[in-house]
């Protein structure tokens, strides 16, 4: 049995896992392998690792990209099960396969470009968010997708209302639903506030980012979900994960381009944090002084609310990381 890590790559879809594993560099050597994405299949995933690699979980190095949620499953057995997981995100291993001038794309292709990622960059291993950042995660996602459906309904029903002729029984069948999703999100509100007071940990991050003045009961929800959930060293690193880094493009003397935003992170998490930054503009001194220098430096209003969403953020990771509540002088 060999003590060198050995390095897989799956690419992952709803029904089937597709496994390379990279038995060697240089000239290129790959064993495939696919299986079904079932617990069952990620116990013969597993196995057959162990029984053709020789070497114990501890030293296979699974590298893999975030889909959806259908990665979850796999990642979470393989991490429980002693491996290296490592999650990669998509536009750098887009990069990577770039570099190496690889311009095709499948399932089998691209585990041998997550093998060789693997391989090359060593990537941090991940670790799992805990239990209790999982549910919360998963009851904010639930009360999101309630949220976004009764908006919809509401906006079926102002269109209809502007018709001079309409169904009667349409309109109350829109209402019948607008009212059921009130009052389910009303339950589910009430269910993560629940949640969120079995944790002696999860209440007190509640408590410290509520002391931030644009920050509310949801919004700090939200951001617990999101610093709590990975290793976070750095504030910026949030920011980053976010997508709220710029992204500069100059070169020599003529090229100057306007600074952009990475975007590499979720939109719709950006788009939670619209709101908590209009408020805070408005209520923090922090961020409305600093919003209003951008201003008075002649930055488009939007650059300028942009970075007032990236200062909002650090100074949320800052009242975590410190356990203190806010200050105007942190």
């Amino acid at each position: 049995m060999t003590d060198t890590v050995v390095s897989i790559g799956i690419d992952v879809a709803k029904d089937k896992l597709q496994i390379a594993w990279l038995r060697q560099l240089q000239p290129l050597q790959v064993k495939p392998k696919s299986l079904p994405n079932t617990p069952k299949g990620h116990e013969e995933l597993l196995d057959w690792l162990l029984k053709n690699t020789g070497v114990t979980a501890g030293k296979l190095r699974i590298t893999l990209e975030p889909t959806n949620v259908y990665h979850e499953g796999v990642a979470l057995y393989l991490h429980e099960h002693g491996c290296q997981v490592c999650l990669v995100n998509p536009k750098q291993m887009n990069d990577f396969a770039a570099s190496l001038g690889s311009l095709s794309k499948n399932d089998c292709k691209d585990s041998v470009m997550l093998a060789r990622y693997g391989w090359e960059r060593n990537p941090r291993v991940w670790q799992p968010a805990p239990l209790e950042i999982r549910h919360l995660h998963a009851l904010l996602g639930r009360l999101d997708t309630l949220q976004d459906s009764l908006q919809q309904e509401k906006n079926r029903l102002d269109t209809l209302q502007m018709q001079t002729q309409y169904s009667v029984t349409v309109k109350k069948s829109l209402e019948a639903s607008i009212a059921y999703l009130e009052e389910s999100i009303k339950q589910l509100r009430q269910q993560i506030d629940d949640h969120i007071g079995r944790y002696p940990g999860l209440k007190n991050d509640q408590k410290l980012l509520e002391t931030i003045p644009g920050i509310g009961s949801l919004s700090a929800q939200r951001m617990i979900a999101l610093i709590r959930s990975r290793d976070f060293h750095k504030a910026s690193e949030v920011a980053a994960f976010v997508g709220l880094i710029p992204v500069e493009h100059t070169s020599g003397t003529t090229v100057r381009k306007r600074p952009r935003l990475s975007r590499r992170g979720d939109p719709k998490l950006r788009g939670k944090l619209f709101m908590p930054v209009v408020a805070a503009i408005t209520h923090n001194p922090v961020i409305q002084k600093f919003y209003k220098k951008l201003l008075d430096q002649k930055k488009h209003q939007r650059a300028a609310m942009t970075a007032a969403m990236r200062k909002l953020v650090h100074i949320c990771f800052g009242v975590l990381k410190n356990q203190q509540v806010f200050s105007p002088a942190m």
